[in-house]
């Protein structure tokens, strides 16, 4: 699976160790995009070229398509755990929600053969 489909997509499946990769680009991203337009670095004017508080647009578009792109991987997750893209919605759960997502999507493995979602994305 390429980049761009395993990032934007919501159809198919995807292996627990594709859903560790994509998630830690995506949290290098964030981490990133903090540093550089991100709160109060006093000493950070190699760091954050552009001296304003906050990233205001940019921030909030940046972080609508991090967003997204953190939608697509779970939900192609859950669908390799043969489970609905409804249960991205138990994320919502304070603490407990994350808990289960951590521990479901990333360390039990998906349904071995085709499912309802597609071929195994081992194959």
């Amino acid at each position: 699976m390429n980049i761009a489909k395993a990032l934007f997509s919501f159809d198919g499946r995807l292996r627990r160790r594709d859903f560790w990769i994509y998630s830690f680009i995506l949290w290098l991203l964030t981490a990133a995009f903090v540093v550089v337009f991100g709160g109060d670095l006093e000493d950070a004017s190699l760091l954050r070229p552009y001296r304003f508080e906050g990233a205001g647009l940019i921030g909030f578009a940046a972080g609508l398509v991090v967003l997204y792109a953190t939608l697509a991987i779970q939900v192609k997750r859950w669908h390799d755990r043969n489970k609905s893209w409804l249960w991205v919605l138990i994320t919502l759960i304070p603490f407990i929600g994350w808990l289960w997502v951590f521990i479901e999507c990333g360390f039990f493995e998906g349904t071995r053969g085709a499912n309802r979602f597609g071929p195994s994305p081992k194959d």
